[in-house]
């Protein structure tokens, strides 16, 4: 909450949001600690697309939008 580019890179993704066809989840590394951690996440934003709890593709900062449009396997 105390993130303005994360705030930023939320409206984008809501903007694209309906053209995602999976769950997207937006985690706070203040209270989920653990999680963070065991993504090694050290700065923010961070988008990780996660497959069966593995590591398939990350994301730092805020994206252009066909940077995060490729992220999400968007044309």
């Amino acid at each position: 909450s105390w993130c303005p580019p994360c705030k930023k890179l939320s409206i984008d993704i809501a903007s694209i949001k309906s053209e995602i066809t999976y769950p997207i989840e937006d985690i706070d590394v203040d209270t989920n600690r653990e999680l963070a951690k065991k993504f090694n996440i050290s700065a923010l934003p961070t988008m990780i697309l996660v497959d069966n709890d593995i590591e398939v593709r990350r994301i730092l900062g805020i994206p252009q939008d066909h940077d995060l449009r490729s992220f999400f396997n968007l044309k």
